[in-house]
């Protein structure tokens, strides 16, 4: 599994670097690896997906990120049955990436959907102070301004800027 491991920190470096045919090469070499060894319903799969659909996110192909984030939300609901997954912050990131995808096709009434469950589950498992509220409040609030819901974008809005004003900021020193 350390091979999985090294193939996909060299992706997520290739997706840093924005060469994302290499990135995606690496991040499915780091898949086949992860699945030979830890089997298709190993939690790591749902990493996998996730990193294979954030490049094809980066890259434009938001049918093929669908694809792959929908692998990772199916593979993190399938351990429902070990435990709470619906409710576990990682299947809120899942239906993030999906609304994130559905958003940059304009298919808005979808990005909102998966937008909303994940908040639903960030809010019942991290609280409303947790950092990771703020970009879902965004996120609906972009979705519902691009569908012409100016209430609930302001609305939404509103709430992203009570979220943010509520972070810590931190000051660091330099000598």
């Amino acid at each position: 599994y350390d091979t999985a491991s090294s193939y996909s920190n060299i992706g997520s470096a290739y997706y840093c670097l924005r060469q994302y045919d290499k990135a995606i090469e690496y991040c499915s070499k780091s898949l086949a690896i992860t699945r030979a060894t830890l089997g298709e319903n190993h939690s790591s799969m749902a990493t996998s997906y996730n990193n294979i659909g954030m490049v094809y996110h980066a890259r434009g192909q938001y049918d093929k990120a669908i694809e792959y984030h929908t692998k990772s939300l199916a593979n993190r609901q399938a351990k429902q049955a070990m435990g709470d997954a619906e409710h576990h912050p990682d299947t809120a990131i899942s239906y993030n990436n999906i609304g994130l995808a559905y958003n940059a096709l304009g298919q808005y009434g979808n990005a909102i959907n998966y937008f909303t469950k994940s908040l639903a589950i960030k809010q019942a498992t991290l609280g409303e102070q947790h950092p990771s509220m703020a970009p879902s409040y965004s996120n609906l609030s972009s979705a519902y301004r691009a569908q012409g819901q100016h209430d609930k974008a302001v609305e939404y809005h509103s709430k992203f800027i009570q979220a943010i004003m509520h972070q810590p900021f931190t000051a660091i020193a330099y000598e």
